[in-house]
């Protein structure tokens, strides 16, 4: 699986796992890159959250597959969920943050 932290330079090396010589998981380096409690933490980069990179990730990702600007929030959620562990609310205002509108324009609109 494409882990999205990759995709930035100077994210190399953070998920290293400690292990002992006799090669037992020793626990995750603070910083680990899969450990869901630092997704809502500020990078001093640019000041994205890791959740909020990855949502914007996947939303380019799946406009980019699709061939449409409005990916559904389903589908988004479906996505991001394989990299994090984030509810429905807490997508909803990640998205919010982001300044993402809500649903599509569903027909035309009535005079």
């Amino acid at each position: 699986m494409h882990d999205i932290d990759d995709d930035f330079e100077g994210s190399k090396g953070l998920g290293h796992s400690l292990d002992g010589e006799d090669g037992q998981n020793r626990g995750m380096l603070r910083n680990d890159p899969r450990d869901d409690r630092w997704a809502f933490i500020p990078d001093v980069r640019d000041g994205l959250t890791r959740a909020q990179r990855i949502v914007m990730y996947e939303i380019h990702k799946a406009q980019q597959e699709t061939g449409r600007d409005f990916i559904p929030t389903v589908m988004l959620y479906g996505r991001v969920v394989e990299h994090i562990n984030i509810s429905e609310a807490q997508l909803q205002a990640i998205l919010q943050s982001l300044g993402v509108m809500g649903d599509a324009p569903r027909g035309k609109p009535s005079a």
